[in-house]
């Protein structure tokens, strides 16, 4: 494609997009694949049907159930008919890298709509072509409900990952109209979505439908295997006074009523397994055949280059209400995440931790142990198949000091999209200090050289790949730099996260 088109023919039909105030095209609410209901609430996503005429694709879709936080509706509006995605391209595009992205949220929250994630800077910095996506949250996403009488042949697992893999799906048959190269596709994400790059990466349903991957602050060990899975469901169901449900029933079952359930047992969840959302991905011997760090050191899936990161402070966010205590960081929490994920360590992994972190032993211990270690196990995975690069980002203002953040779990994102004024934490940037905005252009280069050439470039610092040997990180902050092995007395304390 190589005119400034608006209207675009996708092999389901033609959509009429919109121009953002920038002059970047965009297409919003284009469908991916059929609506999941009824009958398809629970299986895999099929094709969307063909329509007749022209789709007018100039607002965004209504995004997957979920609870709306603080009691305030989402601007889409929710509906189980969420499958569809977004397009950002610059005019006269032509064969330019993708970006795809998988937005975070526990697996129960999000979608590819939230202000942060506008792909106009993206789009028109790389240029590039940048993607973002709704799928299956919650119980409809991830809940095992395989074990349940009438199940079979009407129930699929992993169905978040699953709708994931056919917008790719999507991507690789439509992204040459928008000007995009369906042979340079980079898929990236955040948090959950960073977990689910790393899924995508070790599943052979995903092969050779990106060629790089990207995954920011992903909890990449938290997979459940099929007996927690099904202790989970229990929970779910008792939650939703179905104890003794069919498959029928929990179709038939009010969508609100599972909402309300999925809730609850999320608060149960974290008491119960620290460490753990109650909806995540399960090994499923299909879309998983192991743990992501497993399956991707024994080549299961894509060896692709990876880039993979932290940041400095992810616990920090969780240490407090009024979020979820997603990170373990109490001593409880902390005491039973260990003895549950990790027995073999445990007393290593605490002798580690005394007078370690600058807000506190359980902070710094829970996020490296959700966020930070495994990233470096995936990273170390991969380096015997393909390039992967490690990233730390340490940037943080005074504002965050003070409110004991540091460099917090999500803030990242906005400096990836080039949408500083979004954070909801505090302002990034400040009279007097232009080094957010300053960072963002150099993380902004990194990722679009990334997803260009497939190394990632950062101005007058020589970033090479991972290596157990070298284990150079780069250092995201106000001057960027290269450091060997952070943190290396607790990584060794933590051990591969392979066996």
């Amino acid at each position: 494609m190589t005119d400034d088109s608006l209207t675009i023919t996708t092999r389901q039909g033609r959509i009429e997009g919109a121009l953002e105030p920038g002059g970047v095209r965009v297409w919003r609410g284009v469908p991916y694949a059929a609506a999941p209901v009824g009958a398809s609430r629970f299986t895999a996503p099929a094709p969307h049907p063909a329509w007749n005429g022209v789709r007018a694709a100039k607002a965004f879709s209504p995004i997957s159930i979920q609870p709306a936080l603080a009691g305030v509706p989402p601007r889409e509006g929710i509906d189980e008919d969420c499958l569809y995605l977004n397009v950002w391209s610059p005019r006269q595009a032509q064969d330019l890298p993708v970006l795809v992205w998988i937005h975070g949220g526990g697996y129960f929250v999000g979608s590819g709509s939230t202000p942060v994630n506008n792909g106009s800077a993206l789009a028109e910095n790389g240029p590039s072509v940048v993607v973002t996506l709704n799928y299956r949250l919650g119980a409809r996403g991830f809940l095992d409900l395989s074990m349940l009488n009438g199940a079979a042949g009407r129930f699929e697992t992993n169905l978040g990952l699953r709708d994931q893999i056919a917008a790719l799906n999507w991507v690789r048959d439509n992204i040459r109209e928008f000007g995009g190269d369906p042979d340079r596709v980079t898929i990236f994400g955040q948090s959950a979505g960073g977990g689910s790059v790393c899924c995508l990466v070790a599943s052979p349903l995903a092969r050779g439908l990106f060629g790089a991957a990207i995954a920011e602050s992903p909890p990449a060990n938290s997979v459940f295997d099929r007996e927690r899975a099904a202790e989970v469901t229990g929970r779910f169901l008792a939650q939703a006074d179905l104890p003794a449900a069919t498959f029928n029933d929990v179709l038939a079952a009010d969508p609100a009523d599972l909402v309300g359930a999925s809730g609850r047992v999320l608060d149960e969840i974290t008491d119960v397994y620290p460490g753990h959302h109650a909806f995540q991905p399960v090994i499923d011997a299909e879309v998983l055949l192991d743990t992501p760090i497993r399956s991707i050191a024994v080549g299961h899936g894509s060896s692709v280059p990876l880039m993979i990161g932290s940041n400095e402070d992810e616990g920090s966010l969780f240490a407090g209400p009024p979020m979820p205590r997603l990170i373990p960081t109490s001593q409880v929490d902390i005491d039973r995440f260990l003895e549950q994920d990790h027995p073999d360590v445990a007393a290593r992994v605490r002798s580690a931790y005394v007078n370690h972190g600058r807000w506190g032993n359980g902070v710094a211990l829970g996020g490296d142990g959700m966020v930070t270690a495994p990233v470096t196990a995936i990273a170390e995975a991969m380096s015997a198949h393909a390039p992967s690069y490690v990233y730390r980002f340490r940037w943080s203002n005074a504002d965050l000091e003070g409110k004991r953040l540091g460099a917090p779990h999500t803030i990242d994102v906005p400096f990836v999209w080039g949408t500083l004024d979004q954070f909801a934490l505090t302002a990034l940037v400040s009279p007097g200090d232009d080094s957010a905005v300053a960072l963002s252009r150099t993380i902004q280069n990194a990722w679009l050289s990334f997803a260009k050439k497939r190394t990632p470039l950062v101005d007058e610092v020589g970033w090479a790949p991972y290596s157990p040997r070298a284990r150079e990180v780069l250092v995201f902050d106000r001057a960027c730099s290269l450091e060997r092995d952070p943190g290396g007395r607790q990584r060794e304390a933590w051990g591969s996260f392979a066996s």
